[in-house]
């Protein structure tokens, strides 16, 4: 049984190799360093990757649409960069609420 779930759990990590190379962009856990990878692309990427296994054992990639329903896609920001948007944040809310 063991056997059989690693090979699942292979094909599995192949397909997500896959997607992640075909994704020219950075977002959320997904980094890529080299040149023209290092923003976030919504206009080519804001969509869910679906990878397909072929009967010759290619991967296929399609995608469908995101349905934001809730919270919009933002920047991640951590650490020292992330104080500072919270601290403009609340300097801006501040301004607002003063007119």
């Amino acid at each position: 049984l063991y056997t059989i779930e690693l090979g699942h759990g292979l094909n599995v990590a192949e397909c997500m190799a896959h997607s992640a190379m075909a994704r020219k962009e950075s977002r959320g856990a997904h980094q890529r360093l080299d040149e023209g990878c290092t923003e976030r692309d919504d206009v080519n990427f804001l969509k869910h990757t679906l990878a397909f296994r072929d009967a010759d054992g290619t991967t296929r990639l399609e995608y469908s649409d995101v349905k934001i329903t809730t919270l919009p896609p933002a920047k991640r920001v951590y650490g020292g960069e992330a104080d500072a948007a919270d601290k403009a944040e609340a300097a801006n809310k501040k301004e607002k609420a003063n007119g």
